[in-house]
């Protein structure tokens, strides 16, 4: 048994061999172990599949604002469309009613 300081609140005097320190109640047992190799590998997989969901969303939020925009592009296109229908018509329909001019 060694006296070591505590990591947490550098209190002196505590027992290695203590679960926490009695001052702060740190995990004292906790922080001298040492992780094994599979946590470690756990560790390592759970960061590398957090940050490939991350990408995934990413590149799935970008999908969906480019299709969002086409939407929104056909949708200006076909008001517009519509608009030009709609005067086209009315130009028809003034020239039926517009009489010839007949001066000669």
């Amino acid at each position: 048994m060694a006296l070591i300081s505590c990591p947490e609140c550098n209190r002196s005097g505590v027992s290695s061999t203590t679960n926490a320190c009695p001052g702060c109640g740190f995990n004292i047992y906790k922080h001298r172990q040492k992780p094994s190799l599979s946590e470690i590998w756990k560790d390592i997989c759970e960061r590398t599949e957090r940050k490939f969901r991350e990408r995934e969303w990413e590149k799935n939020q970008k999908e969906i604002k480019e299709r969002e925009k086409k939407a929104h592009d056909a949708h200006v296109d076909a008001i517009i469309s519509g608009i030009k229908m709609a005067e086209k018509n009315r130009r028809e329909e003034q020239r039926k009613y517009i009489k010839p001019d007949i001066s000669d």
